[in-house]
């Protein structure tokens, strides 16, 4: 509403039968006594990705079974060989092992105490329960060390991609808490051949 004084003054009062109007945002305006409205949220869409996680791509560790390796024994004839790398260090032995299929979930890996033999077996399929089932579990790798002067208790393994590195302490002649090493080679376990480090 408008009202004239005369000349060139007027006065502007605001009509009480109009409200003033903001422009339309989509939002609805609050009441009193309620928080004001939350701003939009952006959908899943749009939110930065994070990194993939890839779990081939990670080692995974296997426990060492301590005692002898009978489960392995059993079903080592077909099995077959796998490609190892040794690198001795002053304090440790690393065995790479090349055995293509293996996993954390079906690798074994035994340290007899008594022989001083590392035996290592990748299974076929998922490792073998304690029942037996009708199908037969087959050993796919198979391969055993005789490690006199190490430690197999102490050993740490990983499995990455088919790719098997076991990391084994020497022994250290000052520590009397640990077994002497045997000096004789026992008999070998099958008719494959075993290698000899340490």
């Amino acid at each position: 509403m408008t009202l004239s004084l005369g000349g060139e003054w007027s006065l502007h009062v605001p009509s009480p039968l109009f409200r003033r109007t903001r422009p339309s945002t989509g939002e609805r305006p609050s009441a009193a006594g309620e928080p004001p409205p939350r701003p939009p949220q952006r959908s899943r869409s749009d939110r930065p990705r994070s990194r993939a996680w890839l779990p081939w791509r990670r080692s995974r560790e296997v426990a060492v079974v301590l005692g002898p390796s009978r489960s392995l024994q059993e079903f080592s004839d077909q099995a077959a060989r796998p490609k190892a790398a040794v690198e001795e260090a002053t304090d440790s032995i690393v065995l790479t092992l090349n055995a293509p299929g293996a996993r954390a979930k079906n690798t074994d890996v035994f340290w007899d105490e008594e022989q001083r033999r590392l035996v290592v077996g990748v299974w076929a399929s998922a490792r073998p329960g304690p029942r037996r089932t009708i199908a037969q579990p087959e050993l796919a790798w198979y391969r055993s060390h005789w490690l006199p002067r190490c430690d197999g208790r102490a050993a740490r393994v990983t499995v990455d991609d088919g790719t098997i590195e076991i990391v084994v302490p020497r022994i250290n002649p000052g520590d009397g808490a640990r077994s002497s090493p045997t000096r004789e080679r026992p008999a070998p376990l099958d008719n494959v051949s075993e290698e000899f480090t340490g």
